[in-house]
This record gives C-alpha cells, sequence and structure tokens, in this order.
C-alpha cells in the first residue's frame, strides 16, 4: 500500500513540473505575398504586451505568456482546457530576414507579421 501511495505522489509531482515547465506553440499561418511574406499567429488572451519578436536568420520566433485571469471573487475553477503558460513559435522562411521590413499588428487575437523583402546594396 505504501508503494502504491508513493508511485501517486511522484505522478502528482511529476505532473507538476510538466504543468511548469510546458510551453504551448500557437497555431500559425504562413502566406507568400508580392513583396516578402505574411505570417498569422492565433494568440487569443494574449496582451500585446507579453509578446516578444525576435529574428534571426530565416527564423522569426515569437514567444510571450498567456495569463489566466479569474471573473470574480466567487469564481473557482472546475474544468480547463485553455493553455495558460508560456508560448514559442518559430518559423523558418526560404529568404535571410535581416534587412527585411517587419511591420506588427494585433487584432482580434491574431498577430499579424508582414515581413517585406528590403533590397540592399
Amino acid at each position: 500500500m505504501a508503494t502504491e501511495s508513493m508511485r501517486f505522489v511522484s505522478f502528482v509531482l511529476q505532473q507538476e513540473e510538466a504543468q511548469r515547465t510546458a510551453d504551448w506553440h500557437p497555431a500559425t499561418d504562413v502566406y507568400r505575398t508580392r513583396d516578402g511574406w505574411m505570417l498569422k499567429f492565433e494568440l487569443a488572451g494574449v496582451l500585446p504586451e507579453d509578446i516578444e519578436l525576435t529574428v534571426r536568420g530565416r527564423t522569426l520566433r515569437v514567444r510571450g505568456t498567456r495569463r489566466d485571469c479569474c471573473w470574480g471573487k466567487e469564481c473557482r475553477q472546475v474544468r480547463m482546457e485553455i493553455a495558460y503558460n508560456r508560448f514559442e513559435r518559430q518559423v523558418e522562411l526560404p529568404d535571410d530576414l535581416q534587412f527585411a521590413r517587419i511591420e506588427t499588428e494585433f487584432r482580434h487575437g491574431m498577430l499579424l507579421v508582414n515581413i517585406r523583402q528590403e533590397s540592399h546594396a
């Protein structure tokens, strides 16, 4: 009986550790445009100030955190299906992004990233 109890405690601790370090990866659409690329990241519930975008070589990385909030003092968790945690998504494109012009827009829970290839001398 003690062994079964220890296995349960070990399982609970493993689940807590997995939840603490688990990342989710937002769904992403990639479009080819006339002068570059447009990427759309599904980030419902994420505040724009909690998003970080970085570029290195041909890779664009979006990461941040989606935070949970309770809607009132009497609110208590019954079922949780939405991932609240750190997220990260990397997209590798065929073009080097060093000289690209990148513009972002956050609309209706979607992060839109427009990438226009700039010619360099």
